[in-house]
């Protein structure tokens, strides 16, 4: 997948990744468009680009587009949205930093698309969840065959770190991750993982991965689930 895709949180400036998750004037795909806009704010991105960022911005692209059009200018300037190739994010500040992105570690991007079909705006949507859990929890599904440490997480966003062991036992007590080794309480454990349930079968007899939250089974190759 390419790189551009990633969203690195960190570079964020603090307070805003918050601010655009609850922007009810903002559809789902533009707050992940925007959302990683805010993360490569110093680049020229390309429609491809943003595309890249999850499927649910590729399907609805110009309406994106449009909704952000007054944070987003078009490269060159004054061309309508929908026609527009290439596109910079406005500046939020004159102080902005450009060596910003030289400082902040690789393991805080949210890989998106490698998130299974659906599973972003199940979890954006999960009432049950708090903002740090939310944003905690993509970066797991990114790296859905990794174990993730204590600092990975927090390097997600400063709402994780500042609220890390809440995080965990939320997140181990709905279901989505389990400690490494099993069994250690959420506080005193140093790595995690995504938990899965890898015994379950679909009717062709296709092993298939059920996250136990989610109560939802994917089949190798399959972009549908059963809920």
């Amino acid at each position: 997948m390419p790189r551009a895709t990633a969203l690195h949180l960190h570079r964020v400036e603090p307070g805003l990744v918050s601010q655009v998750l609850a922007d009810t004037d903002l559809i789902l795909p533009a707050k992940l468009a925007l959302l990683y806009l805010l993360s490569h704010s110093q680049q020229i991105h390309t429609r491809e680009d943003l595309a890249a960022v999850d499927p649910t911005v590729a399907e609805r692209l110009d309406a994106v587009l449009h909704e952000l059009a007054s944070r987003l200018a078009t490269v060159p300037a004054e061309e309508p949205p929908c026609l527009a190739t290439r596109f910079r994010l406005r500046p939020h500040r004159e102080e902005d930093d450009p060596d910003l992105v030289k400082r902040i570690p690789v393991r805080a991007a949210l890989q998106l698309q490698r998130i299974e079909p659906g599973l972003v705006e199940l979890v954006v949507a999960d009432a049950d969840l708090t903002l740090p859990s939310k944003l905690a929890l993509l970066y797991v599904l990114g790296g859905s065959e990794q174990i993730h440490t204590r600092e990975d997480l927090a390097a997600v966003d400063q709402l994780v770190a500042s609220h890390l062991d809440a995080v965990l036992h939320e997140l181990v007590g709905c279901n989505w991750l389990a400690t490494v080794p099993a069994g250690r309480p959420p506080c005193l454990a140093a790595r995690f993982r995504l938990r899965e349930d890898q015994e379950v079968e679909d009717v062709d007899g296709t092993l298939g991965v059920r996250h136990l939250a989610a109560g939802v089974t994917w089949v190798p190759g399959d972009h549908g689930s059963d809920l």
